[in-house]
């Protein structure tokens, strides 16, 4: 299986409104409605699921991957308060091939630190992933600007290798 942390989009600047409340900016938005489908794509034969954090931000980019995915998402306050367990939880009991975690940061360098791979920040939009077999290991990181371009190859690969 293939575990993806993805971080929200670019959303609105705090102060504004409500933190939960913050919604993603059009450059937000924008930006992932020409990169995600690349993701979407490569990913098209895979069975996903997708766990979303209940804030706004999240969940518009979640809605995003579920467009041009098919799928529907699943909300879960534990990715907000950043729940190791229930993230090795939800890892445990998904059948699919592949599981999606729409958050936020610090929670998703804290778990991309955790299961050994540094990435620093997770830039807005940006994703990390791992393949989990008895451990979660890291494969590759890859920002949104990125993704706008295509998938990389190595991470193409791996997905093709999952399809087969």
């Amino acid at each position: 299986m293939l575990l993806l942390l993805i971080r929200h989009a670019i959303a609105e600047e705090r102060g504004a409104k409500p933190d939960g409340l913050r919604a993603l900016t059009e450059e937000g938005r924008r930006k992932i409605e020409k990169a995600y489908p690349n993701l979407c794509e490569a990913l098209k034969h895979s069975s996903v699921r997708l766990i979303s954090s209940p804030l706004v931000r999240a969940q518009q980019t979640s809605e995003v991957l579920e467009t041009c995915l098919g799928i529907q998402m699943e909300q879960a306050d534990w990715v907000v308060r950043g729940d190791t367990l229930e993230l090795l939880k939800a890892v445990e009991h998904t059948q699919e091939e592949i599981l999606m975690v729409v958050g936020h940061e610090p929670t998703l360098s804290d778990w991309c630190e955790r299961f050994g791979f540094s990435v620093g920040w997770m830039k807005k939009g940006s994703i990390a992933f791992f393949q989990v077999n008895e451990s979660i290991q890291p494969i590759g990181y890859v920002k949104v600007k990125d993704l706008m371009e295509g998938i990389p190859l190595n991470l193409y690969e791996i997905m093709e290798e999952i399809n087969t």
